[in-house]
């Protein structure tokens, strides 16, 4: 995704712009169903298969 984002900046302004844009406001969830204790310990914690299926999405979304 940097990769492509970068590539978007230098080539295609306007594809990186409308990515920053979608990303700015977005909160998916990345539990994928696991209850992770609401602490500072866990606060960057996410499910890999949830991260992985997102992750999916945003590059076949954007065409990367």
């Amino acid at each position: 995704m940097v990769a492509g984002h970068l590539a978007d900046l230098r080539d295609r302004p306007t594809a990186a712009a409308a990515f920053r844009a979608g990303i700015a406001p977005d909160q998916p969830d990345l539990s994928g169903g696991i209850g992770f204790v609401d602490s500072p310990r866990h606060e960057g914690c996410v499910d890999s298969h949830a991260f992985a299926r997102r992750a999916d999405r945003t590059l076949a979304d954007l065409g990367w």
